[in-house]
């Protein structure tokens, strides 16, 4: 018996499978567009218990629609190509028409043709709509190949760098291990030096006093080049060498040197036992220093009071930040003297030196005029001899002043150059702020122009939407009327249907296989004549107003009845459409002829206004100009002016010293003037 079962089942998912893809055309949609079809096993599965008979049902009942097309179809094609037979009618004075017969064949072929037609039409629809399902595959296949083609070219790219940095990589460690062969090599050479020449290793005392310990070779190199190293960082610190110069080049090189110098002559252990022995000294003298410092005394010493909390209190008078003009003045005169004084000073040595200088020439004169007077040539020659020596020391002293000189003059044009460079950058930085805020400027002007009217056109605007919704409201609102009173008592006809059905189609029986089934539907003959059947007058008129075909399922009624329902719908909402359309267009037409009127007095208007602001306008406009070109002239002989009072500095200007009959304090007055004048004028072109 449950072999028996078994087979029934099989044979169920068998035709179940078989009804879904050839009757069906059953296709996977959606988000599972792309997973497989079902298998066999997978229709047996749901074909269980009481669903066998619920499937066997659908199997044997349920047709597509494609289906009951072509049945229709193949139904009035039989029924065109049947004979057509007609009626003589017997009557006085009529007779057999032939035109009329050819009439009426012709339209029975036409019918024929639009069936056939209309079949054909729905096959392409369905091969459109799997060629699109097709398309569509075919589309997001190629762009997922797409983007593994991309993938795959990224990593290739990546792969390429990183071989190529790998490759990099190698050189690098290649080069870095013949380096390392190298200084192997030259260590393994300084060992066995030092192995050999241990026995001959010479010690060293220090040059401090106080510090009698000896110290070996190594110790005494790492010493002394860590001192200059130190000495070095110092000097840099301190502002003795400028980092700009050459001799901050020329110090590395020979630190360098030094270094390079004790690590090929000594062996990295020394060379570390060293630096931790000069660290360890260096560590014990700065201590030394520290504990010998009182800040209690040296704060007092300095007008400093200490606090018991630990804090400096400073007793004496704060400086002076504002110094005045003439105390600058006074200062740059002062060391203007001094300079003149040193200058002097060094003059005075000069003349002393060529005089010591021609004596000692005379000196010599004589003692070459006792070693050879009596060989004139050699004399001569000796007194050439010993020119050309003086000549070359002073040339080269000159020399050597004349670089240090040119050195300390490249330093200082550096730095006025950076200075004059963050000069010109914050004045160009002035200017381009001056443009943005001049374009600014326009631009509210011209906003605030725009917006002068603006109160008015927004009530315009605001009367126009008004309107315009009033009208599309009024003709909403006789629509939404007549459909209330389409549906008026709707509900109550509804349920006095709903009880006009006769109690037989509400009864329902068990099946043995727990089905739940409708009695009518149990009748061999569905269609017989009788009251509870569609075969009653009540159901016959339905179909007849449904066009519902008799071979059809009564499930079908429904259905059949929502798709009239929505083209009666349909229908009607594009008659409602049509309606309000043309009263629209009627509408529009009117306000268009009131808004080119309206437009046509608004342009008028802004013709007037815009004649009047110009005659108000350019006379004012006229008069700043002026003003403007004869400030900007002002400005231009002034900037000139600064410029030549920048080339000779104001901090070397002395009180009785003028430019076009005006001291200094004078041309500050005038150009503080001057920029009151220009920020006054600027405030009234913003108002």
């Amino acid at each position: 018996m449950s072999g028996r079962r078994q087979d029934v089942k099989e044979d169920i998912g068998a035709r179940l499978q078989r009804w879904s893809l050839e009757e069906m055309h059953f296709r996977p949609q959606g988000r599972f567009i792309h997973a497989s079809m079902p298998k066999q096993e997978d229709y047996q599965d749901i074909c269980r218990g009481q669903m066998v008979d619920i499937w066997e049902y659908i199997i044997n009942h349920v047709r597509s629609k494609q289906t009951v097309k072509t049945v229709m179809g193949n139904l009035n094609l039989q029924s065109q190509q049947a004979p057509d037979s007609y009626k003589v009618k017997y009557k006085t004075g009529e007779k057999y028409s032939h035109e009329k017969d050819e009439l009426l064949q012709k339209r029975s072929k036409l019918a024929s043709d639009l069936k056939r037609t209309q079949t054909d039409i729905d096959h392409v629809e369905r091969d459109l709509k799997r060629l699109q399902g097709d398309i569509l595959d075919t589309e997001q296949a190629y762009q997922e190949t797409k983007a593994k083609i991309q993938d795959v070219s990224h990593r290739t790219s990546l792969l390429t760098c990183f071989s190529h940095q790998c490759e990099e990589s190698e050189r690098q460690y290649e080069e870095y291990t013949k380096r390392l062969s190298s200084k192997i090599e030259a260590y393994k050479k300084i060992a066995r030096l030092w192995i050999t020449s241990k026995e001959d290793e010479n010690f060293y005392s220090k040059k401090n006093a106080a510090d009698k310990d000896l110290e070996s070779g190594c110790a005494r190199s790492v010493r002394q080049t860590c001192e200059v190293i130190g000495q070095f960082l110092h000097d840099l610190l301190g502002g003795e060498i400028k980092t700009a110069s050459s001799a901050v080049n020329d110090r590395k090189e020979r630190l360098w040197t030094s270094t390079e110098r004790i690590a090929s002559e000594y062996p990295a252990n020394q060379i570390l036992v060293s630096l931790i022995n000069n660290t360890q000294d260096a560590n014990l003298r700065i201590r030394e220093k520290t504990e010998s410092i009182n800040i209690k005394q040296d704060a007092e010493k300095l007008r400093f009071k200490y606090e018991t909390n630990g804090r400096l209190t400073d007793l004496s008078t704060p400086p002076n930040f504002e110094h005045s003009l003439s105390r600058l003045l006074e200062d740059c005169q002062l060391s203007h003297i001094n300079r003149f004084v040193e200058t002097e000073k060094l003059k005075n040595g000069a003349w002393k030196v060529t005089k010591s200088l021609e004596s000692v020439k005379m000196q010599i004169e004589q003692q070459l005029s006792k070693m050879y007077i009596q060989d004139p040539g050699a004399l001569e020659l000796a007194r050439k001899i010993l020119q050309l020596e003086f000549d070359m020391v002073e040339r080269k002293t000159i020399l050597r002043h004349l670089e240090s000189s040119s050195l300390l003059y490249r330093e200082q044009i550096a730095i006025a150059t950076k200075q004059q460079e963050i000069l010109l950058s914050k004045f160009q930085r002035i200017q381009d702020f001056k443009k943005l805020a001049d374009n600014k400027q326009n631009l509210i002007r011209v906003l605030v122009k725009h917006n002068t009217n603006s109160k008015d056109r927004l009530t315009d605007q605001k009367a126009e939407i008004l309107e315009y919704v009033h009208k599309s409201l009024s003709g909403h609102h006789a629509e939404t009327t007549a459909t209330v009173s389409q549906l008026h008592d709707g509900a109550s006809q509804e349920l006095e249907l709903f009880a006009s059905v006769a109690l037989p189609y509400l009864m329902y029986t068990l099946l043995e296989s727990g089905q739940k089934k409708a009695v009518l539907d149990m009748s061999i003959h569905r269609l017989a004549n009788s009251p509870y059947t569609p075969g009653s007058a009540t159901i016959q008129r339905i179909l007849q107003k449904l066009e519902f075909p008799i071979y059809k399922s009564p499930e079908c009624m429904l259905s059949q009845a929502i798709k009239l329902k929505w083209e009666v719908d349909e229908i009607e909402q594009l008659l409602v459409s049509h309606s309000n359309m043309a009263a629209t267009v009627a509408n529009r037409d009117e306000d268009t002829l009131s808004t080119v009127k309206r437009v046509t007095r608004l342009c008028e208007k802004v013709k007037e206004k815009d004649s009047a602001t110009l005659t108000e306008v350019m006379p004012l406009l006229k008069s700043r100009l002026e003003r403007t070109t004869k400030s900007l002239e002002k400005c231009v002989a002034m900037e000139t002016k600064v410029d030549h009072w920048w080339e000779q500095p104001g901090q070397d200007v002395t009180p009785w010293v003028k430019v076009d009959n005006m001291t200094l304090q004078q041309w500050k007055d005038q150009w503080t003037v001057t920029l009151t004048k220009l920020r006054q004028l600027q405030m009234q072109k913003t108002k």
